[in-house]
């Protein structure tokens, strides 16, 4: 359990009288937000992507809502390969194989999100900073009549 005296609130008002139902696996947790009103599934992103097929509904993301972590590989305790694992892999994270990678296999599977940054210019942009200048005049204006109000209604 938890040290986090918040996250064993939850765990006791919202999980633990559910044990018996939770989900088993991540497919059927992600079918659980298809299927159930206000429901949440946490997975991470590579993963859902293997799953997108198999559901009957279109996910949306909680940006900001996550739990850091990485890769990793097990390996038995005091294991010989260890310290020549290591080295290899801090070798391939130096020379940049590892950056390739991970480009080359997990990013592919990740769909584009059609939400590129684009630049633009002063043009673009005037009648939207003209809109904020007219909210500030008009406001200030505002204010001003009001201070003068109250001035001559004591």
């Amino acid at each position: 359990t938890s040290g986090d005296k918040v996250m064993q609130d939850i765990y006791k008002q919202h999980i633990s009288n559910h044990e018996s139902s939770l989900p088993h696996s991540s497919l059927e947790g992600l079918r659980n937000v298809c299927a159930r009103y206000k429901y949440a599934w946490m997975i991470s992103p590579i993963n859902v992507f293997t799953y997108l097929k198999e559901l009957d509904c279109d996910l949306e993301p909680v940006f900001g809502a996550y739990i850091p972590g990485s890769a990793s590989m097990a390996i038995q305790k005091k294991s010989p390969y260890v310290a020549i694992l290591r080295h290899t892999l801090h070798k391939m994270h130096n020379s940049g194989i590892l950056q390739i990678l991970h480009r080359e296999n997990f990013l592919q599977i990740i769909p584009e999100s059609g939400s590129e940054i684009q630049s633009v210019n002063l043009n673009q942009v005037t009648p939207i900073l003209v809109l904020l200048a007219l909210g500030i005049i008009i406001s200030a204006l505002l204010l001003l009549t009001e201070r003068l109000m109250s001035k001559y209604t004591r």
